[in-house]
């Protein structure tokens, strides 16, 4: 494959996936709703297939789950999920503040 068209390939779905964290981020997606891809294909003005990527992967980094037959969703979070996220923020916290910040 041309690796410009590889580069523009990564670029949309890094596109892609820059809106979809924007959307959810500003909670226009909230656990549970459909991510439809021809939407958004026709919203960025770019291929399914970029879309697609995209959507592949937010779901290995477990933010959308795709269900055979009835498309992708944002992931609903359990209490499991929220203990890790928590942990991880505070984690992230505490390394921040123990930084030698320099004004």
């Amino acid at each position: 494959m041309n690796w410009v068209i590889m580069l523009k390939r990564k670029i949309s779905r890094d596109t892609v996936h820059e809106h979809l964290i924007q959307k959810i981020y500003e909670q226009e997606y909230v656990p549970g709703d459909r991510i439809i891809e021809t939407q958004i294909s026709k919203f960025l003005s770019i291929s399914q297939g970029s879309v697609r990527e995209a959507l592949r992967e937010l779901e290995q980094a477990g933010i959308v789950e795709y269900i055979p037959f009835k498309g992708v969703f944002l992931k609903k979070l359990n209490e499991d999920d929220l203990a890790i996220m928590y942990a991880i923020r505070a984690e992230i916290k505490g390394l921040a503040m123990s930084f030698p910040w320099t004004t």
